[in-house]
This record gives C-alpha cells, structure tokens and sequence, in this order.
C-alpha cells in the first residue's frame, strides 16, 4: 500500500489534530514529521493517506476547514 501526502503543517497541534480527525472519519493517517531547517528549527509535519483515499482525505480536511464536514463512509 502506498502512501502519499495530503496535508502539511508547521504546527504539530494542528498536525495532530487533522490526523486525529482523518483517523475518526475512518482514514489509515500516518503522521511523518520531519526537520524541514535543521539551523532554525523548523519542523514539517506531513499527514499521509493511503494513495486510493487521498483525494477523498483532502476533500475531508477542507470541508473541515470550511466546516462543513459531512460524515464519511469508510465502505465507500
């Protein structure tokens, strides 16, 4: 199973708040995190979905944006 990115974030709450909304909906997430400016300090936060669910998983994320989230049906 392959994995691709669909969300990134500098703020690991926010991260870990998308994925844990992603997971209750019914997503696999894998959060990679990752030193994205070993001399500043920064830190990227990568969310990523199994590749046949991504595009369903950034529809998810940006009506949880906009709230206007709608359940999801993992069966689908």
């Amino acid at each position: 199973m392959q994995f691709v990115t669909v969300a990134k974030y500098f703020n690991q709450t926010e991260a870990d708040m998308a994925a844990a909304e992603l997971r209750t909906a019914g997503f696999e997430v894998f959060l990679h995190s990752e030193l994205s400016a070993p001399t500043t300090g920064f830190q990227l936060f990568r969310i990523q979905v199994p590749e046949e669910r991504a595009d369903e998983a950034r529809a998810f994320l940006k009506a949880e944006e906009s709230g206007d989230v709608r359940p999801v049906d993992p069966a689908a």
